[in-house]
């Protein structure tokens, strides 16, 4: 049964999942032959790269030596060794020994019942991230599909690109680390959103079958990241709440009770997701809903941050405070925390800004990523700007891809103090900036060309031209 278990069923699995792996990055190569180069790419360095990092750790090369931990393991991703060693066990085990209380208990469950099926090597988890990257661009290709602006292919390139180069992903996607799989749940969130105002928008093509579908995807996408990295989902749900406010604000009489309707729908889908899918999550429903007081809600950041000054470490920013910080020190905390999220470290040294020391090579790689991020940023701002000449956007989910990307910013940057798991957790802020051109697409085809064709009434888009 052992020998059945751990070693046969591993050896059909893997090669089957890569499979999969592939023929899914031929569809997409069928609907766009760049974007399915820029797919395969991906998972060709993503494959390379895991393989050098393994061995170079496992057979201790003389290879940045001083950064291995042995075992195919690396000091850049100290917690990948946990996250490792708690699957395992579970695999092995029952999920029962994973806890409310273990650091992400979401994605080391997904990962105990990956490594049932895939095996139990560090490997196995490099595969997990593998399908979580593909299924994340299939889910953007899908939903860009709709898009008629003369931009349209520029954006899907750059969607894909953003999530296929990113060096700092691509580097997470080759450990025992759960950025892949946390991002493919918030992209599940963010375009389970983007459905439901995209429905709102064409009311005389609302039904409540067709909206079940965006608010499973945000219920699952909440109940996942929730079991991740709660506070996420919760700004999220905050962010949707502002989403239909405009939602009604822009909607006629006509239409009103449609969409607020479907607002407390959606808001109590989440708000369920988010409670039951992790211990915290009723505390951030209550200040969402104004259920704590304000004070409550700044008190939490506060403690956030004093937990990050206190851990210490060669790249943290942050000084205990010797008083309850004041207004000017939370937005001095706030501005110094932006400048190391889109400054590099190597600019901020050499301006005395900041002080900090830690491993060249990983500082070289945070640099790196910091270039390639402002570079995102500025091509996602400029071409949905460029969109919105072109043809009026879902103002709704506009609203919902801006306001989150602002407050993840915001918070981050005052909270995280240390710049090395700043620039990592700024990977968090990537999908719903890649999503905001999703304010420009149209329907799906599947619901016919004369319902593709109709005009919104939440200017949510242009009137889609005859094909």
């Amino acid at each position: 049964m052992t020998m059945l278990r751990w070693v046969v069923l591993p050896s059909v699995a893997a090669p089957l999942i890569l499979v999969l792996l592939v023929l899914t990055c031929r569809l997409i190569w069928r609907t766009s032959r760049p974007l399915g180069v820029i797919v395969a790419a991906g998972i060709a360095v993503r494959i390379a790269a895991a393989t050098v990092l393994f061995w170079a750790s496992y057979l201790h090369l003389p290879v940045l030596s001083s950064l291995q931990l042995g075992g195919g393991f690396w000091r850049m991703a100290f917690d990948a060794f946990g996250y490792h060693l708690a699957g395992l066990y579970a695999a092995e085990g029952t999920l029962a020994s994973i806890t409310e209380g273990s650091p992400s208990p979401a994605y080391v469950q997904a990962l105990a019942l990956w490594m049932r099926l895939a095996g139990t090597s560090p490997f196995s988890a490099v595969l997990l991230n593998l399908t979580c990257y593909v299924a994340t661009c299939g889910i953007f290709v899908g939903a860009l599909h709709g898009l008629t602006s003369r931009h349209a292919e520029l954006v899907r390139r750059v969607t894909l690109l953003a999530l296929s180069a990113s060096p700092m992903l691509v580097f997470v996607s080759t450990q025992v680390l759960k950025e892949d799989f946390f991002l493919l749940f918030s992209a599940l969130l963010s375009t389970g959103v983007w459905w439901i105002t995209l429905m709102l928008a064409a009311p005389r093509l609302t039904s409540w079958r067709r909206l079940v579908l965006g608010l499973l995807a945000v219920s699952v996408g909440v109940f996942v990241t929730s079991g991740v990295r709660v506070y996420y989902p919760g700004i999220a749900i905050l962010c949707v709440g502002l989403a239909f406010i405009v939602a009604l604000l822009g909607s006629n009489r006509a239409s009103w009770r449609l969409v607020f309707g479907c607002a407390v729908l959606t808001m109590v889908t989440a708000g369920t997701a988010l409670t039951f899918g992790s211990e915290e999550g009723r505390n951030y429903l209550n200040v969402i809903s104004g259920a704590g007081s304000p004070v409550n809600a700044v008190n939490m950041v506060d403690r956030a941050r004093a937990g990050f000054v206190s851990s210490g470490g060669s790249t943290n920013i942050g000084e205990m405070p010797t008083s309850a910080p004041g207004v000017t020190s939370r937005l001095r905390g706030v501005a110094m925390g932006l400048v190391t999220m889109f400054v590099p470290l190597v600019v901020l040294r050499t301006l005395d800004l900041v002080a900090v020391s830690g491993g060249a090579a990983m500082m070289a790689l945070g640099d790196l990523d910091t270039l390639f991020f402002d570079a995102v940023f500025v091509a996602v701002a400029t071409l949905t700007w460029r969109m919105r000449r072109e043809s009026r956007p879902n103002v709704a989910f506009l609203t919902f891809g801006i306001s989150i990307v602002l407050l993840l910013c915001v918070l981050m940057g005052y909270t995280v103090t240390n710049v090395g798991t700043l620039v990592r957790l700024r990977l968090i802020v990537l999908v719903p900036l890649i999503t905001m051109p999703l304010a420009f697409s149209r329907l799906p085809r599947y619901l016919g060309e004369d319902d593709r064709a109709d005009a919104p009434t939440l200017s949510a888009a242009a009137p889609t031209p005859a094909d």
